[in-house]
């Protein structure tokens, strides 16, 4: 087996390997060995994408608008026969592990709302107001993360906390690199 440690990523790991009737397990920061017998991978992959929650367009109206609903931050278990998690602290570190895999655009903010969930709850949901000015399309988007196991029933949604992009154009502008979609 090759356990990498979390702390130090790129410099040490335990492994076993056997050679013939004599295993060993040792620390090192060398490559997979060819006689290695195990490698324990992180429990989730991860897709991470913008989702639009709702566009409104006030754009031919010469008032504004008032549009109200509600949206949902935190985790979501998604498979049909989902079971509450036996060890919350667990299942949050493997979705950290999962999100530390490669360079994946928006992860330290997905890492701090993984890290920002209760004990009591793995969810939100609130309520939301906004006014849409006069002559603006009004468009509701919200990051979300899926993480898929090797087992069918271990899949998970983890949403961020929405932001609104106004335009009087019918183009958003995005300077701050919001919209992504990974991998």
């Amino acid at each position: 087996y090759y356990i990498a440690s979390c702390k130090y990523t790129d410099e040490v790991r335990l492994r076993q390997y056997s050679s013939g009737e004599r295993r060993s397990v040792q620390v090192t920061k060398e490559p997979f060995a060819e006689n290695q017998e195990w490698k324990l991978v992180p429990r989730f992959n991860v897709t991470i994408s913008t989702d639009t929650q709702m566009v409104n367009d006030n754009r031919k109206s010469s008032t504004p608008i008032s549009t109200f609903g509600d949206t949902s931050t935190g985790v979501t278990k998604i498979s049909w026969r989902s079971k509450p998690a036996r060890n919350r602290t667990t299942y949050i570190n493997s979705m950290i592990a999962a999100l530390k895999q490669g360079a994946i655009p928006g992860a330290a903010q997905f890492i701090s709302q993984l890290r920002s969930i209760g004990e009591s709850s793995y969810k939100k949901t609130e309520e939301y107001s906004y006014v849409i000015p006069r002559r603006t399309l009004y468009k509701l988007v919200q990051r979300t993360a899926i993480f898929y196991g090797p087992i069918a029933d271990d899949k998970s949604l983890l949403t961020l906390p929405p932001k609104v992009f106004l335009s009087t154009t019918g183009k958003f502008s995005d300077p701050e690199g919001y919209m992504i979609k990974w991998p």
